[in-house]
């Protein structure tokens, strides 16, 4: 990509690669906002979770396949401490993908948590480049359309998945 400096100094290449990474997540996001859906549905019909509840643990933990499992534990009558424990389990891997992403990573701890909020296998994958490193733009514009889409999702499923009624119905259970 060729940098070109702005009139405001800003690095046009930074805001370019941001802009890539959106379009290259786009096909993701359309299946992870399905997800979503699915999510939000089974979430809504649980009453150890319901619909408000998913938003706001789609938002804060952003880890679909530990919320499914943690989800799935509690609708089986199980705990908060085995679900915890199942999506513990299951984001152990981020420990490793943390590890190798974290030379990438610049700025102070806020704007490193902020960054390690939006790696997810598909960011992830997404911005690795030869030799170990990372183009951490390409990361943050495809986790945060990724992030957007997950949390749409659940709002759209965990809303309109009252109306549907039995997800079961929609094998969906």
């Amino acid at each position: 990509m060729k940098e070109v400096i702005r009139d405001d100094g800003r690095r046009a290449r930074y805001n370019d690669a941001l802009r890539a990474g959106v379009v290259v997540a786009l096909p993701f996001a359309a299946v992870v906002g399905l997800f979503g859906v699915s999510f939000g549905v089974l979430a809504a019909s649980t009453p150890q979770l319901g619909a408000a509840a998913a938003i706001v643990m789609s938002a804060a933990t952003f880890g679909g396949s530990a919320q499914f499992a943690a989800l799935s534990v509690l609708a089986m009558g199980g705990g908060s401490i085995a679900a915890t424990l199942a999506a513990v389990l299951l984001n152990l891997r981020y420990l490793a993908i943390g590890a190798s992403i974290a030379g990438s990573m610049r700025g102070g701890w806020l704007r490193r948590l902020v960054a390690g909020q939006l790696v997810v296998d598909e960011s992830w994958a997404l911005a690795a480049r030869p030799g170990g490193r990372f183009e951490m733009p390409i990361l943050l514009g495809a986790g945060a359309l990724l992030w957007a889409a997950w949390v749409a999702g659940t709002a759209i499923g965990g809303v309109g998945g009252r109306a549907l009624g039995d997800p079961a119905a929609f094998g969906l259970d």
